[in-house]
């Protein structure tokens, strides 16, 4: 575990297992977005309470429940590296990986940034699958919305100032084969955006709470069950059953 003063990383390679570990049960920037959605009459969504059960029950398994492989991840995955290249080769700066940070003053949130720009930035890489997609983001000079509380999050949790958004597609003419977008950090969208994510993770705690009742409810009753069992053992042995 590193710490960098503005935030606590895990010194690991992005993709393997002990960064999978390390994000086990946490909420992470890429699912801001999910925490974040409204549900009615101000209650939770269903997208968000789908994605508090995912990660209580990563943290019962000790595994991810959601398979991070398809064709468009590998996709991103390959090109990501050249994309991360083609950025320093362009902008003269210089990019340092890392692996799985973590807020410094809230264990349960994290992000994994692919790369950070100085003292004060970072980049958010997309390589979209789909080349249209990333004709869009050329023609738009703006960044999918899409993505705005995952790299508001990240510079929440890492406390940077701004996220360079590189949007990469190596099939593309030169030309054309890369857009960089500047967000700033808005700290009116982290102020709503740190209140929603900790009071998600106030709620996951007290969910983890219920269901570890309900699991001790359940052995209770599975052991009056096995006294059942054996009573009526016992008395089929008598009668001979």
């Amino acid at each position: 575990m590193g710490n960098d003063g503005k935030c606590n990383f895990v010194n690991c390679e992005q993709g393997t297992e002990e960064w999978l570990r390390s994000r086990l049960g946490k909420v992470t920037a890429s699912k801001f977005k999910d925490v974040m959605t409204n549900g009615r009459g101000g209650a939770a969504s269903k997208t968000a309470e789908s994605y508090m059960m995912e990660l209580i029950a990563e943290k019962l398994v000790q595994a991810p429940v959601n398979d991070f492989s398809s064709p468009a991840i590998k996709h991103g995955n390959d090109n990501e590296p050249q994309a991360r290249s083609v950025y320093s080769w362009r902008t003269g700066s210089p990019v340092e990986t890392v692996g799985f940070a973590t807020h410094i003053e809230h264990p349960d949130v994290g992000a994994s940034s692919d790369g950070l720009v100085g003292d004060e930035g970072i980049i958010e890489i997309k390589c979209p699958y789909n080349p249209t997609n990333h004709l869009h983001t050329l023609t738009s000079q703006c960044f999918p919305k899409q993505y705005e509380w995952q790299i508001q999050g990240q510079l929440w949790v890492l406390q940077r100032k701004w996220c360079d958004f590189v949007s990469f597609d190596p099939r593309m003419p030169e030309s054309h084969m890369m857009v960089v977008i500047r967000v700033e950090r808005d700290e009116e969208q982290i102020q709503a955006l740190s209140e929603r994510v900790l009071l998600f993770v106030d709620a996951m705690k007290k969910k983890e709470r219920e269901i570890e009742s309900a699991a001790m409810g359940m052995a209770y009753s599975s052991a009056s069950w096995e006294e059942v069992e054996q009573v009526e053992k016992e008395i089929a042995d008598d009668e001979g059953v």
